[in-house]
């Protein structure tokens, strides 16, 4: 099993995917939209569907910018990228459904450290592949491995390369320009330099600092809920004993569902559940109806979980509420 040390780890059920063949490729994607959306998207189908390796939130995505999402074990293979299945790792960036939308700073540091975890781990070379030919090794763009129209005239390597006659296929959608021009200067005039200093700088298989702890663990233990019906995925800090929900005003409804190692995604108590008898720890949802001000919910953090997707409803309906919205936001907040 091969887990970024700083992502949240959210497998997509029962492992159905064929172990990767080799890891030659480290490709960077664009979401067309953001984190949640497509972390919903690739929830809905499993991995009976289409998945990528990774998902790194944006600025689109609020506290969740730069936030690290894995999907599927690098042992396996990922969808995203077509015929270069078998030796192609994946990451989407969340781009809050706006083309030039450019990498935000969070997102470029966690991008970085990802992909010096991913060449240090599976020993791939730091530098932009020239196309999709067999036998590359190296990073790359998706559409790198896309063809286009033919009355459209490509401006070359390296920020506008499409597939070349003998390049593996990574799109079956003609014309496919992800992860999008703004998108492919930062990664080839910023982005890759900073792997390559950090990849030529060190030995080892992880990043020499914890990006966890850089970026995500301080944002992650205190987060505001604003109101309404809202879903979020939240990382475990180390050492965290118990999460708190609270609200100022009206009442609160929540469901936690914790995730981690060997713990598939899944609502209710297994290994009793048929469909996930792989399941190597067992953890309830947790689900109080009835949370205010003078009641927060206290909830034990079971051993082994290193995130939680919670769901709640917060709609209160006071005076207060209503016209100070900023007072009524509810807070989720960590003991020690």
């Amino acid at each position: 099993m091969a887990i970024f040390p700083a992502a949240d780890y959210q497998p997509l059920g029962r492992q159905t995917e064929p172990r990767m063949s080799s890891h030659d490729i480290f490709c960077f994607h664009t979401m067309v939209g953001s984190l949640a959306g497509t972390d919903a998207y690739f929830e809905q189908g499993g991995y009976y569907g289409v998945e990528s390796h990774f998902g790194v939130g944006g600025s689109s995505d609020g506290v969740r910018d730069g936030y690290v999402i894995q999907w599927q074990d690098t042992t396996y293979c990922a969808d995203a990228n077509l015929d270069g299945k078998p030796t192609v790792l994946s990451v989407e960036t969340s781009d809050g459904g706006d083309p030039d939308r450019p990498w935000s700073p969070r997102q470029i540091d966690a991008l970085v450290d990802l992909a010096v975890w991913v060449c240090r781990t599976h020993n791939i070379p730091p530098v932009l592949i020239p196309d999709t030919r067999p036998g590359r090794r190296g990073l790359a763009y998706h559409r790198q491995g896309c063809d286009h129209s033919s009355s459209y005239r490509p401006r070359g390597a390296p920020y506008d390369q499409w597939r070349v006659p003998g390049g593996v296929k990574w799109s079956g959608v003609l014309g496919k320009v992800c992860p999008g021009d703004v998108r492919i200067r930062q990664l080839v005039d910023t982005v890759i330099p900073r792997i390559q200093a950090a990849v030529g700088g060190g030995g080892g298989s992880a990043p020499s600092a914890n990006p966890a702890q850089r970026y995500y663990q301080t944002k992650e233990t205190t987060v505001l809920l604003p109101t309404g019906k809202n879903t979020l995925t939240v990382h475990v800090p180390k050492g965290a004993k118990n999460v708190v929900l609270n609200c100022p005003v009206g009442k609160m409804a929540a469901r936690i569902q914790w995730a981690g190692s060997g713990y598939p995604k899944t609502r209710g108590q297994f290994p009793n559940d048929g469909d996930q008898p792989d399941a190597k720890w067992v953890a309830k949802d947790a689900l109080h109806m009835d949370i205010d001000r003078m009641r927060p919910w206290l909830v034990d953090v079971p051993d082994k979980a290193r995130s939680f997707k919670l769901n709640y409803t917060y709609r209160p309906k006071s005076i207060l509420a209503r016209l100070k919205r900023e007072k009524a936001f509810g807070s989720l907040d960590f003991e020690f």
